[in-house]
């Protein structure tokens, strides 16, 4: 195995421990940036940071000093044994990495029989992250009683830190797919044996354009396709338990994997050049009979996150169309790539605006590029319209610039190129 831990989980007791949550901002939300989560933990009553109480993305962790100072806060106490369970969610936390992060350490609860009546001490902002990862820790078998959100420093008994069954990056333990295991255990399967998870519908700068054409061409192959946004987590479970093949655009949302059955069928269309590394290690957990297509039809990108993304008909794609009998049209597909297009390069555009990209360093040359694509899509809008109305706004534009009439003329040019 390439990437499971051979060592089993670990944990450690801390008698009197203080669990110190991540600080907030003036709206008592985490403040969610690259130092959060080295900036919470366990600490013992000498301000010694328990190290195992980091999650694997923590490169480094404050010095003692930070922790006594965060220690004269006011520290709730607790007379009771807790488990520590970390952060909930995270910076940028993406849905897919969400789930991963999230039950890492909830493995003990397996481990451990006498521990199923602890309290369970996380970190979150009470946002809808929460409600995916409490209805996952239900189905695992947590009380929700038994689970406490911590806001302010707060002293146990003894606080006991399981180690993480999960690094998304680099490993994974036996205890971490039992988990998984444990938790669709109680959700029936529903019988579609293909489904295509979709992000059509997603909105935002990470849009992908030109996936309604592709997954219409797995519904036609036989493919049930699913909008998981649209669904509780319960649902969705539901369909990739009972699933044989699964599809979709590569990036979290098919982490989802996680909930199919062992050995199934798995077809990731990749939108960008960069590569997954998180996927293979799902891949390896599940023994999924997995296959990377390449449907990426851009020819630049400046970098990865938060920029639109463009697929379509591939050498690769159009291979596998035609090795497992999918139909197709390549006229249908030319139609259909013009009228998105000019959606994708508007929002290819925006994206690398020197307003949304401050904190970047992209060159005067790269900014100048973009900046010209708006100016020509501002004046290519004008054939989102009929031929007829371009004709009368162009009437009435002139007519109307003769008269020095310049709020109708405003109009008629917003109309045509803005």
């Amino acid at each position: 195995m390439l990437y499971q831990k051979e060592q089993t989980n670990t944990y450690i007791t801390t008698h009197n421990g203080i669990i110190i949550p991540p600080p907030v901002d003036k709206n008592e939300k985490i403040e969610y940036n690259v130092n959060s989560h080295r900036l919470c933990g366990v600490i013992n009553t000498d301000n010694e940071y328990i190290d195992i109480s980091a999650r694997s993305c923590m490169v480094h962790k404050e010095p003692t000093g930070y922790w006594e100072e965060r220690n004269k806060e006011k520290v709730k106490y607790i007379d009771e044994d807790v488990i520590y369970l970390g952060i909930i969610g995270g910076p940028f936390m993406a849905y897919g990495n969400l789930i991963l992060d999230s039950v890492s350490r909830i493995w003990i609860f397996l481990e451990n029989e006498e521990y199923k009546n602890l309290k369970a001490v996380y970190f979150s902002d009470d946002n809808y992250q929460d409600k995916i990862v409490l209805t996952l820790f239900k189905l695992f078998g947590l009380k929700e009683e038994n689970l406490i959100r911590c806001t302010e420093p707060l002293q146990a008994k003894n606080v006991i830190i399981p180690e993480e069954s999960i690094d998304p990056y680099s490993f994974y333990t036996v205890e971490f797919k039992q988990t998984i295991d444990k938790i669709k255990e109680q959700i029936p399967a529903k019988e579609f044996p293909k489904i295509y998870f979709s992000r059509s519908k997603l909105n935002g700068c990470g849009k992908t354009y030109g996936e309604e054409y592709i997954e219409n061409i797995f519904k036609n192959a036989g493919y049930k396709i699913i909008y998981p946004e649209q669904l509780s987590i319960t649902e969705q479970i539901a369909y990739l338990k009972g699933a044989q093949y699964f599809a979709g655009v590569d990036g979290s949302g098919v982490h989802n994997a996680l909930f199919l059955q062992d050995g199934a069928n798995c077809i990731y269309l990749q939108r960008s050049e960069y590569k997954n590394n998180v996927q293979p290690i799902i891949d390896e957990m599940k023994t999924l009979n997995t296959q990377y297509i390449q449907a990426n039809i851009e020819t630049f990108r400046l970098c990865f996150y938060g920029n639109p993304y463009l697929i379509g008909l591939t050498k690769d794609l159009k291979r596998f169309f035609n090795k497992n009998n999918f139909k197709y049209s390549e006229y249908e597909y030319q139609k259909n790539l013009k009228k998105i297009l000019p959606f994708y390069l508007n929002a290819l555009a925006n994206s690398y605006s020197v307003k949304t990209n401050l904190d970047n360093h992209y060159s005067d040359k790269e900014l100048q590029t973009f900046a010209n694509f708006r100016k020509l899509l501002k004046y290519q809008n004008q054939f989102l319209l009929p031929v007829y109305k371009r004709f009368v706004y162009k009437f009435k534009l002139y007519y109307y610039l003769k008269r020095k009439r310049y709020n109708r003329v405003k109009k008629y040019y917003k109309n045509l190129y803005l």
